[in-house]
């Protein structure tokens, strides 16, 4: 068994990953706090405040503004992870096992692993002395294990490989003692499975990142040929063409294996992302048909646009302004093309 001084060597990295504890951290005794602490929200505003009250899940705060105070309550969800643990560490005890073993279950719990590290550390260092130390330690490295081997089981199945390898390092080396030779067997057999899991969709997904990757180069040649309208729309439908064969290949991956989660999370990125490229491509081509008033092509952009997103204000925008400038030209369109009957779509009638 190892001793305490090794412990606490890789006490860190164990808290911070026991996740599994923290709803259930005791509460602790607080006082208001003396100095300000800087905080931010979770919508990103930053502020300097002392903590009058912690109840809970509740903080009352007074908020220093321009050399005056406001106070008022929050909830500690309202803050950012590290500000969260920050305003209840400014009022609780320290000192004590247990004070450090309940902040280490809270910064757990919001994923602050220096932080967890830290008060694990300082609640082993706290234990010199007592009758119950050895009880105490054993108490931690129980934790420690069972987190871990919750964290490799979630990561697992959260197709998080890399985590689950980590987490199984360290409870094969840190605290083997707490699981059976069976037990860190089974865990070793299933990282390894997710692993060659991870290794045969990685292979079926490189054509298709391929082809998206084709299609940002042609973007980006459109892009750049601006000046030269004809050869950028074609650069522009090539791009498209490459993010909608990438899409149709990852959909039809996915619809032959629809029990397979990381597959069907990375079939989801890649269609979101495809389809933002597309978008983005087929209004470059609108602009470029515009410029050389090909008006009726450039409709056709904007109304696939349109059929993607029917909302997306630019795409509406443009062809509001593709209208507009087809019905000043006289309704003629450009390169020797006429208004069919009735005008195009939205448009003025044709001689009125």
């Amino acid at each position: 068994m190892l001793g305490r001084r090794s412990f606490s060597t890789c006490a860190p990295r164990i808290a911070a990953l026991a996740l599994m504890l923290c709803a259930s951290a005791p509460a602790l005794a607080q006082a208001p706090s003396k100095d300000p602490i800087a905080v931010t929200y979770e919508s990103g505003r930053s502020a300097r405040v002392r903590v009058v009250a912690l109840e809970g899940e509740r903080v009352r705060v007074e908020s220093l503004i321009l050399g005056g105070s406001i106070t008022v309550t929050k909830n500690l969800s309202d803050f950012a992870p590290g500000s969260r643990l920050r305003l209840i560490e400014s009022v609780s005890p320290t000192g004590t096992f247990e004070a450090h073993f309940a902040l280490a279950q809270r910064a757990a719990g919001w994923r602050l692993l220096e932080q967890a590290g830290r008060h694990a550390q300082l609640a082993l260092a706290a234990l010199a002395g007592r009758d119950d130390a050895a009880a105490r330690e054993a108490e931690l490295r129980g934790w420690a294990a069972d987190a871990l081997e919750a964290a490799v089981r979630r990561s697992v199945g959260a197709g998080e490989l890399a985590y689950a390898q980590h987490c199984l390092k360290l409870l094969t080396t840190r605290v083997p003692e707490q699981r059976s030779e069976a037990a860190l067997a089974e865990l070793t057999t299933l990282v390894d499975a997710a692993g060659a899991q991870d290794k045969e969709l990685a292979r079926q997904l490189e054509p298709i990142r391929e082809r998206l990757a084709l299609g940002d180069r042609r973007l980006r040649e459109a892009i750049s040929s601006s000046a030269q309208t004809v050869k950028s729309a074609r650069l522009a439908q090539a791009a498209i063409d490459a993010y909608r064969a990438a899409w149709s290949s990852v959909q039809a991956l996915a619809e032959r294996a629809p029990n397979d989660a990381a597959l069907a999370e990375e079939a989801a990125e890649i269609g979101e992302n495809a389809q933002e490229r597309i978008v983005r491509a087929a209004l470059h081509a609108a602009n470029a048909l515009t410029v050389q008033s090909d008006y009726r092509a450039a409709l056709k952009w904007t109304d696939e646009v349109l059929a993607i997103e029917p909302e997306h204000r630019e795409a509406l925008d443009m062809r509001r302004t593709i209208q507009i400038a087809a019905a000043a030209a006289g309704n003629v369109w450009g390169w020797g093309w006429v208004f069919p009957p009735g005008g195009p779509a939205g448009g003025p009638p044709s001689g009125r």
